[in-house]
C-alpha cells in the first residue's frame, strides 16, 4: 500500500470538530472558543491513509506525563513521533492517553490546521451559585452557528444536540456532591460517545472542582477567638 502522508493533514468534516471554552473574561460572560477533534477520528484517519497494519502506537511514561508514540511504516521501516499530556480530573488515565495520542498525531499533521484556526470570543452560558460566584456552563447554543462557519460548514451536529447538551448542563449544575457528578457521568457513558463525551468529562471536572471548593469552604474551621485579648483591646 502506498502511503500519501499529505492526506493526513487534510481538514476533517466540520461536524467532526468540537469546541471547548479556553480563557474567559473576568465576569465570565465571554470566553475563547477552542476547536478540537476526537481521538476516534484520528484513528480513523490513520486507518484510511496508512492502513490499519501500517501504523501503531505505544505509551511510555515520562515523569508525571503520559507520552504517546505513533509509528508509521514507511519503506519497510517504522518512523516514530511522540508527544505527551498530563492527567485530567475525570478518568485521568484515559484522558491522558487520549490527549497524548492526539498531540502525537499533530506531529504527523493530523488536525494541525486547527492550531491556525481563529479562536473567537463567544458568549457563554453561566449560572450564579449560592456562594455568589459565577460559573461557566458552556458555550451559548446560538454561537455554534458562527463557529461552524469558521470551518466552512452549512449544518452542525452541535446544533442538533444542543437541547440535549443544555439538559446535561442543568443536571450537572444540580449536582451538589462529587458522588452525584460521577453518577451523572456514568449515566452519560451509556448513551454518549466521542467528542461529546469528552466535552462532558471536561465540564464534570470543572463542576467537581467547584463542589470540592465549596465543601472545603463550608467545613473550614473558623479562627479561635482569644477572650483575654478581646478583653484588653485585641493586644
Amino acid at each position: 500500500m502506498t502511503i500519501h502522508l499529505p492526506k493526513l493533514k487534510e481538514p476533517f468534516e466540520p461536524d467532526r470538530i468540537s469546541w471547548r471554552v479556553g480563557s474567559t473574561t473576568k465576569d465570565k460572560s465571554k470566553g475563547m472558543a477552542l476547536a478540537y477533534i476526537d481521538a476516534r477520528d484520528v484513528m480513523q484517519r490513520l486507518d484510511d491513509v496508512c492502513g490499519p497494519e501500517n501504523w501503531q502506537c505505544d505509551y511510555p511514561h515520562a515523569a508525571a506525563k503520559t507520552v504517546c508514540r505513533i509509528g508509521i511504516k514507511l519503506n519497510d521501516e517504522w518512523v516514530w513521533k511522540s508527544n505527551g499530556a498530563g492527567d485530567t480530573d475525570i478518568e485521568s488515565e484515559k484522558g491522558a492517553l487520549s490527549d497524548a495520542f492526539k498531540r502525537a498525531a499533530v506531529l504527523w499533521g493530523i488536525g494541525q490546521y486547527l492550531y491556525d484556526l481563529e479562536s473567537p470570543w463567544v458568549t457563554l452560558d453561566t449560572q450564579t451559585g449560592n456562594d455568589g460566584k459565577v460559573y461557566v456552563k458552556g458555550i451559548a447554543k446560538h454561537e455554534f452557528t458562527r463557529l461552524h462557519k469558521l470551518l466552512g460548514g452549512k449544518s452542525s451536529s452541535q446544533l442538533a444536540k444542543g437541547d440535549e447538551w443544555a439538559a446535561f448542563q442543568n443536571d450537572l449544575w444540580a449536582c451538589k456532591s462529587v458522588v452525584a457528578i460521577e453518577g451523572l457521568y456514568k449515566e452519560l457513558r451509556k448513551t454518549w460517545s466521542g467528542s461529546w463525551l469528552e466535552q462532558a468529562a471536561e465540564a464534570c471536572a470543572e463542576r467537581k472542582k467547584d463542589v470540592l471548593a465549596a465543601e472545603a469552604e463550608a467545613t473550614a474551621t473558623p479562627p479561635v477567638k482569644n477572650k483575654y485579648l478581646e478583653a484588653v483591646g485585641g493586644m
